[in-house]
């Protein structure tokens, strides 16, 4: 099993699979989808974007990618916004280029930040899930997987 780290703000990532074995590639970023291009050699790729991991019969296991396609998958891990990173009520705000730090004193989810009413989660933060996306075949085909949206 390889594992590759994509780092914040790289959107592509371009490997060669090692037959029989998974590939497991988590981009930094969450994309809502990604791009798999298989650009060369042979087999065709199971791709899952959620989390499980594919089997080379492709039976109830993501998605399959032939040489030479490619093809867009949707981000199946769970939804985050980016607005779930504010700052929390109560953080102490340091200006960039000096100045005073004060105190944030709007409550976090606001605005943009869609909770349930009277919801349990109001002013927590939560961690970016990421992008993670798993890929096999039987043979070693070169693939690339793009970030988008």
């Amino acid at each position: 099993m390889a594992t590759y780290s994509v780092p914040a703000g790289t959107s592509t990532i371009t490997e060669t699979l090692v037959a029989s074995t998974v590939d497991t590639v988590t981009f930094a970023d969450r994309y809502n989808y990604v791009l798999i291009n298989v650009s060369s050699g042979t087999g065709t790729i199971f791709v899952t974007a959620d989390g499980t991991t594919p089997a080379i019969t492709g039976v109830g296991s993501g998605v399959s990618v032939g040489a030479n396609e490619m093809i867009v998958v949707a981000n199946g891990q769970p939804l985050w916004y980016q607005s779930a990173k504010v700052i929390p009520q109560g953080s102490v705000i340091y200006p960039t280029g000096g100045g005073t730090p004060q105190t944030n004193t709007t409550p976090n989810g606001q605005p943009g930040e869609v909770q349930p009413f009277m919801s349990s989660q109001q002013g927590k933060s939560y961690a970016n899930p990421g992008t993670v996306i798993k890929l096999i075949s039987s043979g070693t085909p070169s693939y690339t997987i793009s970030g988008a949206g």
